[in-house]
């Protein structure tokens, strides 16, 4: 079982999808409005340009992960990304590795989803960074995917979590929506 409470607040991470062109907005804080306006949970949502402001925050739910971050299980990162990696912007790209030396005790027991491109594709990284972080769950895509259809995916499976509290049932989740799922190459490892 998950500890926490009922309400699984978020904690949101997002990159600048379009940084080439500030006419773009392209950003998933609609989709966070949605489940807040539409529930009880909430948000801190940040976005994030380069490693410094990634691990200057991290440091900083480190140091208040049993006060004032208690509650916020669930840590969602929504950025472009590549095979075991995160793109903060076109230059500055991180590891999972690397994410998982400076979160300290960050996602101790949190559900870390990885809302981007091809991060989870290597099992055998995700297993790793879900067993040295000590996560409750760590969940993304496998695959290329469509802004579009991961939000709408995210969504669903930021909202189911807040009625499932056990982990086993995220399985359940990935059975009801299987086309879906399939389609985004969505995994899990807890």
């Amino acid at each position: 079982m998950i500890e926490g409470s009922n309400i699984r607040n978020i904690i949101c991470f997002e990159g600048d999808w379009y940084e080439r062109d500030l006419r773009h907005s392209f950003s998933i804080r609609p989709i966070l409005d949605y489940l807040t306006y539409n529930s009880e949970i909430k948000i801190i949502y940040r976005s994030v340009g380069t490693v410094a402001q990634l691990e200057h925050y991290l440091k900083i739910i480190d140091r208040y992960k049993d006060s004032k971050y208690k509650s916020y299980t669930v840590i969602y990162f929504a950025f472009h990304g590549k095979k075991g990696k995160l793109y903060l912007n076109r230059s500055e790209s991180i590891t999972l590795e690397s994410i998982m030396e400076m979160a300290g005790q960050a996602l101790k027991g949190r559900i870390v989803h990885f809302g981007s491109c091809l991060t989870m594709a290597d099992e055998t990284r995700a297993v790793n960074f879900g067993q040295n972080t000590q996560a409750a769950i760590v969940s993304g895509y496998t695959k290329v995917i469509d802004f579009h259809e991961s939000s709408a995916f995210d969504m669903l499976y930021l909202g189911y979590m807040q009625r499932y509290l056990k982990a086993g049932n995220i399985t359940k989740f990935q059975k009801k929506y299987a086309t879906f799922a399939n389609q985004l190459g969505f995994t899990f490892v807890y």
